[in-house]
């Protein structure tokens, strides 16, 4: 029996925080937890969360970057 320790939730967790604190109305989000050959190190106080917002930064940067705006100014859009 495998035991899979809690990477299922800590990926819904992730999924569930990726917007952070941004109003993204149309955005689709799929997460795969992958089997390694290392321990887990999941489940560790932010339970994904950290990881889910930090997805939403990245994002934003990239837009920013393109637009050759700052990320502060991406983020105040509507």
């Amino acid at each position: 029996m495998t035991c899979l320790s809690l990477p299922p939730q800590v990926m819904d967790h992730a999924i569930f925080h990726c917007d952070n604190a941004y109003k993204i109305p149309n955005m689709r989000v799929t997460g795969f937890v992958c089997k390694t050959n290392t321990p887990s190190n999941t489940a560790f106080r932010g339970f994904g969360g950290p990881q889910g917002m930090m997805m939403a930064e990245q994002w934003i940067s990239d837009v920013a970057g393109v637009l050759g705006i700052s990320s502060a100014k991406v983020g105040l859009m509507k």
